[in-house]
């Protein structure tokens, strides 16, 4: 859990960029070295985004090869159920907390969908 957690927010971090920075990049005021820098970022973003989905192809492949198709669609899940937080993580500047969370449709179904992970895990673990 704690491994599919962290590649989808090293994966999905990589599609949101900072708006801040967005606009320093086009702000006539912002020194040329501090563009060119932020263009660096932009580069080494885009790399650490590729080689994370990979690893993350790799990782959901040898859950398959090693345990079983059940645990590779567990796995996916929790991908799933964490993209609508992280997202909201990145436009807020801010965890997620019991007390600040983000409310809707979207979030209810994923909190729903995480839960029934632990089922899918057991099942997975039952039938090796």
């Amino acid at each position: 859990m704690y491994i599919t957690v962290n590649l989808t927010g090293m994966v999905i971090r990589g599609f949101f960029y900072d708006t801040k920075l967005e606009k320093m990049k086009t702000d006539k005021k912002t020194p040329l070295f501090i563009k060119q820098e932020i263009l660096k970022d932009k580069r080494a973003d885009i790399g650490v985004t590729i080689l994370f989905f990979i690893i993350t192809v790799l990782f959901l492949y040898l859950l398959y090869r090693y345990l079983n198709i059940w645990m590779v669609i567990a796995a996916l899940l929790i991908m799933f159920c964490r993209i609508p937080d992280l997202i909201w993580e990145i436009k807020n500047g801010k965890k997620v907390t019991v007390s600040d969370r983000p409310k809707g449709g979207i979030y209810l179904i994923t909190d729903i969908l995480i839960f029934i992970t632990l089922p899918v895990i057991w099942w997975s673990l039952y039938n090796l």
